[in-house]
C-alpha cells in the first residue's frame, strides 16, 4: 500500500510530503484546488509521459517519490525479473531536471519506463473519470474475467510467442526461397563462371609475371648471352682478366700478408662471377619465345581481371569467397523445401499444443460467467440501476495471444430491453457504476496493494452514492482505497479524510494536501453539503453523515 508521497517543484505544488494509511480514505477539495494535479505527479511514478511544463520553478528539478508497503503481496519475484533489489519498503522516484530530462529509480536503482510501468502496475490501480471507456475495449473485458477467474495467461504468452516466432521464421524463409530460387539460374550461371576460372591455387602475381618475360623473351635472351660473353666468354672476358690479375698477386703474395689476403678475396670475386657467368647460361638457354603459352596466360589473366570488374572485387581471394557463398546458397536452394517442411510440422505442433491450452483456458473463463453476470447484476441493482442486465457474451475465434475467446460485455438499463454492448446503451453514471461493481468483484482475487478512484461517483448521488461509499470500504478490507469525490455521502465513510486547497500569496498561489481532524471533517463535509455559507441544517447532517454524536 501507499505509505508516503512526496511531490516537490510540481506545478502549483511547491513540496508536500503526503502520509497515508491502510483501510478507505477520502480526498476532497473545491474544483481547481488541485486535486487533478496530485494524480498528475501520482501519474508520473507511475511511467506517465515528462514534460518541463510541470515544473513550478523552472531553475530547479521536478521530484515525484513514492514509497509503498509491499511486505504481504509477495512480489519478489517481480523484482527479480527485472534485476531489481527487492524492499518490503519500495521506493520509487521521478525526476524531471530543468532541461527536460527525466530519470526514473526503483529502490535507487534507475530503470527506464517500460520497467517503471510494469512494477508499478503490481502496485497501483487508478482509475480516473475518462478511464471509464476501457470498459467498451474488449481486451480490458477479457483481462476482467481472467483476473475473476485466477487465470494467469504468462505460460500461455510465452508459448504463443514461440509459436509466433515460429511463424515469422517460416514466412521469412519462404519469401526468402521464393526469391532465391527465381534467382537460382543466375546464381548457377555466376558460380559455373567461377568454378570455370580454376581459382584454387592460383598465384596471379606468378603468372603476371611469366606473361612478362615471355612478352620481352627476346631482350632477355640478347641480355644474358651478351652478359655471359662479357663475364666469362672469351679471353678479354671478366674472368679471364681477374685470373691474370690473381696470377701477378700470388707471385709476390708470399711476401707481403697484404697482398696475400687481398689475393684471396679476389680469387673468392672470380668463383663468384663463374657461378653468376653458369647462371646466365643457363637462363639464356631456357628463355624461349612460346606464342601459345603466352596466349594462354593473356587469356587466363583477361577472364580473373573481367571477373574483378563484374563482381566488384580486388582479389582472387574474394573471388574463392564469392564461389563458395554462391555454392552454399545454391545448397540452400536445394534445401529449402525440407526446411520448410520441417517448419511446418513444428509450427502444427506447438499450435495443437496451444489450442489445447487456449481451450482449457476457455473452459475456466466460461465457468465463471454466470456467476460474475448474477453477482454484478445484484449490485447494479443495489446501486440503483433497478432492471439491469448484464451478459457475457464469447464466440470463438482464431488463436490470439490471449486465447481463442473474444469477449464482450452486454448490458441493459431497461425492462424488457436487448442487451447491446456497453458503448451503445451505457450512460456516464451506468458506466461509472459498473466500473465501481467489477473493481469489487476482482480486487479479492487481484493481490494488488492499492486502488485509487478518481471521482467513479459521476452521475450518482443520494442514496446511491452511500452505497457506493459502501462497497469502496467493504473493498478496503482487503486492499488500500482512496477514493478523490465531490460527494458527501462517500467523504463520510472514509477511516482517512484529506483535503485539497490553494493558498494565495502575494505573488503566487500554491495547492496543499492535509489530513482532516475529526472537527475538520464535519466543517469540510458541512461545506460540500450546503456550500460556503454553512447552516446549522448542513453541520448537523454533516454529523449525522459522519455519525457523530
Amino acid at each position: 500500500m501507499i505509505v508516503n508521497l512526496l511531490i516537490e517543484n510540481y506545478a502549483l505544488i511547491d513540496r508536500s510530503n503526503i502520509e497515508f494509511n491502510s483501510g478507505f480514505s477520502v480526498i476532497t477539495g473545491e474544483t481547481g484546488a488541485g486535486k487533478s494535479i496530485m494524480l498528475g505527479a501520482l501519474g508520473l511514478v507511475l511511467g506517465n509521459r515528462a514534460d518541463v511544463g510541470v515544473l513550478r520553478d523552472k531553475s530547479r528539478k521536478c521530484i515525484v517519490e513514492l514509497s509503498c508497503d509491499i511486505e504481504r503481496y509477495s512480489l519478489q519475484d517481480i523484482f527479480e525479473e527485472h534485476d531489481l533489489d527487492y524492499d518490503d519498503n519500495c521506493v520509487i522516484r521521478r525526476e524531471i531536471s530543468p532541461k527536460g530530462k527525466s530519470r526514473a529509480f526503483v529502490n535507487d536503482t534507475p530503470v527506464n519506463l517500460k520497467v517503471l510501468k510494469f512494477i508499478t502496475s503490481s502496485l497501483i490501480d487508478i482509475h480516473s473519470q475518462n478511464q471509464t471507456q476501457i470498459l467498451m475495449d474488449k481486451n480490458y473485458q477479457l483481462s476482467i474475467v481472467d483476473s475473476y477467474a485466477n487465470i494467469d495467461l504468462l505460460k500461455y504468452k510465452n508459448e504463443y510467442s514461440l509459436y509466433r516466432n515460429m511463424k515469422y521464421e517460416y514466412d521469412n524463409l519462404k519469401d526468402k526461397a521464393k526469391q532465391e530460387s527465381a534467382d537460382a539460374d543466375y546464381y548457377q550461371f555466376q558460380f559455373n563462371k567461377l568454378v570455370e576460372a580454376d581459382l584454387d591455387g592460383l598465384d596471379l602475381e606468378n603468372l603476371e609475371e611469366e606473361q612478362n618475360v615471355l612478352l620481352h623473351s627476346e631482350e632477355i635472351g640478347n641480355a644474358l648471352s651478351k652478359s655471359f660473353s662479357m663475364v666469362d666468354g672469351d679471353e678479354m672476358s671478366a674472368i679471364s682478366i681477374l685470373k691474370e690479375v690473381n696470377t701477378s698477386l700470388s707471385k709476390v703474395s708470399a711476401y707481403s700478408k697484404d697482398v696475400e689476403e687481398n689475393s684471396s678475396r679476389l680469387n673468392s670475386v672470380i668463383i663468384e662471377l663463374q657461378d653468376i657467368a653458369n647462371e646466365f647460361e643457363i637462363l639464356s638457354n631456357n628463355i624461349e619465345f612460346d606464342p601459345s603459352r603466352l596466349e594462354f596466360i593473356n587469356s587466363r589473366i583477361d577472364s580473373i581481371y573481367s571477373l574483378f570488374q563484374k563482381h566488384s572485387v580486388g582479389s582472387v581471394l574474394e573471388l574463392i569467397e564469392l564461389r563458395d557463398s554462391l555454392d552454399e546458397k545454391l545448397n540452400n536452394i536445394s534445401n529449402y523445401d525440407e526446411q520448410l517442411e520441417l517448419l511446418l510440422s513444428n509450427i502444427d505442433k506447438k499450435e495443437k499444443e496451444l489450442l489445447e491450452i487456449a481451450r482449457d483456458i476457455s473452459m475456466k473463463r466460461k465457468s465463471v460467467f454466470d456467476e460474475m453476470e448474477n453477482k454484478l447484476i445484484k449490485m447494479l441493482v443495489e446501486l440503483g440501476i433497478k432492471n439491469a442486465n448484464f451478459k457475457i457474451e464469447l464466440e470463438e475465434i482464431d488463436l490470439s495471444s490471449t486465447g481463442i475467446d473474444d469477449i464482450t460485455f452486454l448490458f441493459s438499463a431497461n425492462k424488457n430491453n436487448e442487451l447491446h454492448s456497453l458503448g451503445k446503451v451505457a450512460s456516464g453514471g451506468e458506466m461509472s457504476r459498473l466500473m465501481l461493481s467489477l473493481k469489487y468483484l476482482i480486487c479479492a482475487s487481484r493481490n494488488l496493494p492499492s486502488i485509487i478512484f478518481d471521482e467513479i461517483d459521476t452521475g450518482v448521488s443520494g442514496n446511491i452514492a452511500e452505497k457506493m461509499a459502501l462497497m469502496m470500504k467493504d473493498m478496503s478490507e482487503n486492499m488500500q482505497v482512496i477514493s478523490i469525490t465531490h460527494l458527501p455521502q462517500i467523504a463520510a465513510k472514509g477511516k482517512w479524510h484529506y483535503k485539497v486547497f490553494k493558498i494565495d500569496e502575494a505573488d503566487s498561489t500554491f495547492s496543499k494536501i492535509e489530513m482532516l481532524k475529526d472537527n475538520e471533517r464535519v466543517n469540510e463535509i458541512a461545506q460540500m453539503l450546503s456550500g460556503s455559507e454553512v447552516s446549522d441544517a448542513a453541520y448537523s447532517n454533516a454529523k449525522q453523515l459522519l455519525k457523530i454524536t
